[in-house]
């Protein structure tokens, strides 16, 4: 039976961590450094489960290009973002209904919602609802490696 997750003492090794194993994979006997076999994993370079692979603001429904397609990647993107007012000051909240956009303003009611897209390369777009198509929002993102 194979141990997808283990947390604290390795049964192998003796080491404090954290390991969490792909499907298919054990974290006492697979490699523990190899980030196609593991989603975390406290023995990845630099004690670091996950790593960033971009970082940056970018327009609304402008692609955020990664750095190669997702069977490349070695792992699981996942996205964060916040929506800003400009490049230093963010908004207080990403939906903005009539009476509130974040600053104490009226605003036509915007959600924002994001979707992923693999491809050589693999890129995020994050929409608004209501305008699909438009790049007036301001988006500071991280994009993680899990």
């Amino acid at each position: 039976m194979r141990m997808r997750a283990l947390g604290g003492r390795h049964p192998v090794s003796g080491q404090m961590g954290l390991w969490i194993a792909r499907d298919g994979y054990d974290c006492r006997t697979d490699d523990r450094t190899d980030r196609n076999k593991f989603l975390i994993s406290t023995d990845f370079a630099g004690r670091k489960p996950m790593r960033i692979i971009k970082a940056g603001i970018a327009n609304s429904n402008t692609p955020i290009f990664l750095t190669a397609s997702l069977a490349q990647l070695g792992g699981e993107p996942m996205l964060t973002y916040r929506v800003m007012t400009d490049g230093a000051n963010e908004r207080a909240n990403a939906y903005y209904g009539a009476e509130n956009d974040g600053r104490g303003g009226g605003y036509g009611g915007t959600e924002f919602l994001n979707r992923f897209f693999d491809g050589n390369p693999a890129y995020f777009l994050i929409q608004a609802t209501g305008a699909p198509a438009s790049t007036a929002y301001l988006l500071r993102y991280m994009v993680a490696l899990f």
